[in-house]
């Protein structure tokens, strides 16, 4: 984690605001999965905020993701599987094996611990979002949670 740590600081330095968004994300669910939430949740919320300055869809696909898992661990896990379906629709995510694997494993739990009239429904809204309009929700949405960047 020293190596994404070093990237965050080296990216805020420069402002590159969508290597900024890359390494905030990477180092955010890094930490969700070491059990260091708060920091985690800090770095996810910083992506989301850029990504949706810069509304460059990379930025906004990595922000969306990284804070999936943590949605998808018990803060909102109907929500995270909303935002999944959203990103499923997209050519980038429904081939990456990174999603599939790294953040697909989070949501399948949530999704296996939900009925599945709840299920179905959050799939089919997911299906209707905009990633730009869905991450800048997004961002107030963990704001409520806590989450401060």
């Amino acid at each position: 984690m020293k190596t994404l740590r070093d990237a965050v600081t080296i990216t805020a330095q420069t402002w590159a605001t969508m290597d900024q968004v890359r390494w905030h994300s990477q180092l955010g669910l890094a930490q969700w999965q070491n059990d260091q939430g708060e920091p985690a949740r800090a770095h996810c919320c910083q992506s989301l905020r850029l990504s949706v300055e810069v509304a460059d869809p990379w930025s906004l696909l990595t922000a969306i993701s990284s804070s999936l898992a943590i949605l998808a661990d018990g803060e909102a896990p109907v929500r995270a599987v909303e935002l999944y379906s959203m990103l499923m629709q997209d050519p980038l995510c429904a081939a990456s094996r990174w999603f599939a694997d790294g953040i697909g494993l989070h949501v399948t739990a949530a999704i296996n611990g939900l009925p599945d009239e709840v299920v179905a429904a959050a799939l089919t809204r997911g299906k209707t979002l905009e990633q730009r309009e869905g991450a800048a929700k997004l961002v107030d949405e963990v704001a409520q949670f806590g989450w401060v960047a």
